[in-house]
């Protein structure tokens, strides 16, 4: 098997963004494919997603790095900011920003199929009195995605575009949200 038919995942992994914030954002996503005979990328990842448990949403982006470590395997970590709207019946929405760091392991299922799970750890937010971006201890959270590799580029390009769709579970809240995600890799 070539090396051009591995997936990079970045958005937590590009997108499968694995993870949610202190209050709850999810951020795991499935990889993008690397190109032949590269074994790294970058990738910028964009999610939308719903919270099961309660009234919200979300949507963020990712950046990440992955490293295709075997014929089938990528490992990577990312760097997630998402934005969770929670609605509340007869009170104002609350609105929490967050930054999550993200480590996620990729199994490749078939030439456009990808597994992945990993683990993320809150490490900022905008939850507090004054609503400015603070480190804090936040949440830690793990999921599951599949990504899909859109044939849209040529097949030796550095550049690839994934799709994915993650369910992710917070451990420290004990909450689950699903979401969709798109990212953009370029392999070097």
């Amino acid at each position: 098997m070539q090396v051009s038919s591995i997936r990079i995942s970045l958005s937590g992994l590009a997108v499968f963004a694995l993870l949610i914030f202190d209050t709850a954002n999810a951020q795991i996503s499935a990889p993008t494919a690397v190109s032949q005979d590269r074994v790294n990328g970058v990738s910028f990842g964009l999610s939308y997603g719903e919270q099961n448990d309660k009234d919200s949403d979300f949507w963020g982006w990712s950046v990440g790095y992955s490293r295709v470590i075997g014929p089938r395997w990528v490992l990577a970590a990312a760097i997630t900011w998402d934005e969770e709207t929670e609605r509340k019946t007869g009170q104002p929405n609350t609105v929490v920003q967050a930054f999550t760091a993200v480590g996620t392991v990729s199994y490749l299922l078939s030439d456009s199929f990808t597994l992945t799970t990993g683990l993320a750890k809150g490490i900022a937010n905008d939850e507090n009195s004054s609503r400015s971006m603070k480190f804090s201890g936040g949440d830690v959270s793990t999921g599951l995605a599949v990504g899909y590799d859109l044939p849209v580029f040529p097949p030796n390009s550095r550049y690839s575009l994934g799709l994915s769709l993650s369910y992710e579970y917070n451990i420290s809240e004990k909450q689950t949200s699903a979401s969709a995600d798109i990212s953009f890799g370029w392999s070097f």
